[in-house]
């Protein structure tokens, strides 16, 4: 392979064909009304945009609502939010830009809903774990953790479910709850935190 101006071709297309791959799964779990593609284009979705590179401004939003609107979906199939579950979290993980473009849709209360209310529990811990990479991620996603029912859930769970819980669930819920409480941010507000929905 030729070093210089010959690459960036290649590079330009690798980086299309990323974006018309997020769009078109995008674009067919928005649409598709069949529960096996719906799944698949959640994986693919998912699989995209976590390993994605250069996504330009006009395609963040668009990945941002697109998950807005399947979180906000309250009878979503456990499988496909599973997926984009997954993909929160690894953002989370990597301290993604998107994380900050989703706080103002308010992902962090569809998160603890999730997590209080899921009938499947691999969805209630993931949401958990979501919520404790947020409040790790930096002051204003801790603030924005803090301001939900996350922290009640997770200490009612840790009262009344502790000997049933796995040594993983037990893990995940408190350092959940430890990022939730945790002052390492450099900031002079408070966090405060809120019982109970405003």
């Amino acid at each position: 392979m030729m070093v210089g101006d010959a690459e960036l071709p290649v590079i330009h297309e690798n980086v299309q064909l990323q974006n018309n791959r997020i769009l078109n799964s995008l674009n067919h779990l928005k649409t598709n009304e069949e529960l096996l593609l719906r799944r698949r284009a959640a994986e693919i979705f998912s699989n995209s945009v976590a390993f994605a590179s250069d996504i330009d401004e006009n395609l963040q939003m668009k990945i941002v609502k697109g998950i807005y609107k399947i979180m906000k979906k309250y009878d979503e199939d456990s499988i496909v939010l599973s997926h984009i579950l997954t993909l929160l979290k690894n953002l989370a993980e990597k301290r993604s830009a998107l994380v900050h473009l989703l706080l103002p849709m308010n992902i962090t209360k569809l998160l603890a809903y999730h997590a209080r209310y899921s009938s499947f529990h691999e969805i209630r811990d993931l949401s958990v774990q979501i919520l404790g990479e947020f409040a790790s991620c930096c002051f204003e996603c801790q603030k924005s953790v803090a301001k939900t029912t996350a922290s009640v859930t997770i200490l009612e769970v840790l009262e009344k479910n502790l000997d049933t819980l796995t040594l993983n669930q037990q893990l995940i819920y408190s350092r959940a709850l430890t990022n939730i409480f945790c002052e390492t941010f450099d900031h002079s507000e408070a966090i405060n935190i809120f019982v109970g929905v405003k």
